[in-house]
Parts: structure tokens; sequence; C-alpha cells
């Protein structure tokens, strides 16, 4: 990779970690005053807590394996990826920036249960639903293709494309929230 290339999707991801906040603040301007301290502290918490999930078992239960339905712990904790790699970091790089939706997608919900979720429930969904919701559905459109550039995952493999992440991102969040909102009233 080159360093423009590099500081592309550096930027990119940087872009990313932004909305974060943003969204946090859209939602918070949106709330009662009482809750909006509630709402920050969701958005900031998916800034906190989403990263290290994506990077001890994110990424490897997204890309790794074989299967149709979900990955493996072969790359748990980023194994055998380093920025002096085979591709020169670029996956490395694909880590962070795909990092970055990790951390956006549940912020996406929280919008749905703002005035309806305390804060010490949120902290108790959101790594339960990255790992058990977003990180099976990221498998079945991207799955596999890291392991040996095939990809594996049932929707992937029916020719599912997902370039802006319409399904994995989107369509889960707004799925999750609905769910989230039928569940909590």
């Amino acid at each position: 990779m080159d360093s423009g290339n590099i500081a592309w999707v550096l930027a990119s991801a940087a872009l990313v970690l932004f909305m974060t906040p943003g969204l946090a603040f859209f939602y918070g301007g949106m709330d009662q005053r009482r809750n909006v301290l509630n709402m920050l502290m969701m958005n900031f918490y998916c800034l906190l807590i989403c990263p290290i999930l994506w990077i001890a078992t994110g990424y490897t239960l997204w890309y790794s394996g074989q299967g149709s339905f979900i990955g493996n712990l072969d790359l748990a904790f980023l194994k055998d990826l380093g920025i002096t790699g085979d591709d020169g970091g670029a996956t490395l790089l694909s880590v962070a920036y795909l990092g970055m939706f990790a951390v956006i997608t549940p912020a996406l919900i929280s919008g749905a249960v703002a005035d309806r979720m305390k804060f010490s429930a949120w902290a108790i969904f959101v790594p339960l639903w990255i790992i058990l919701v977003y990180c099976p559905i990221g498998f079945w459109v991207y799955g596999g293709y890291w392991t040996d550039g095939t990809i594996t995952g049932w929707l992937g493999e029916r020719g599912s494309l997902d370039f802006a992440g319409g399904t994995v991102i989107h369509v889960n969040a707004g799925i999750a929230a609905l769910a989230a909102v039928l569940v909590l009233g």
C-alpha cells in the first residue's frame, strides 16, 4: 500500500469515528432534557466497549473460518496481523476502519431506546448484541474473505453485495431498534 491509500483509509476511519459523537449530540438534542446525559453516555459507551470487542473477537467472527453462519476464533485479538505483513498492513487498516462501523452500528440503535432504557441495561445490551447479532450477520455477508479470499457466508456466497453497509449496518440496526422498541414499549 502506498502512503496515499493509507492516509485515505485512516481519514475515512476517523470520519466514521467522528460520526458517533455527532450522533450522540443529534439524538441528545431530540431527547428530553432529563435524558440527554443518558443518551450521551449510551453513545460514548459504544466508543469505549466496541473497539475492545472488535479487536478481541468481532473481527475474527466476521471474517475468519469457512462456515456459513459464524466465523471462528483463529484471528482473535488480531493474532498474526501486523504492520509488516505480506499485505503491507492493509489488513490492519481494514480492522481499524471496519471497527469504526462496529462502534456506530449499536449507537444507531440508541435513538430508538431514548427515554426507554437505563444506561446499566445498555451497558449489558451492547456487548451482547455485537457478539450475538452484529458479528454473525456480518459473517453472513463477508465471512471467510480474509481466510483465503473466498466468501463463505451464506448471503455472500449467494451473491449478496453490501458495499455501503446497507444490510449489515443499517438494516441490522433498524431491525434491532424495532425489536428493542417492541420489547420496551
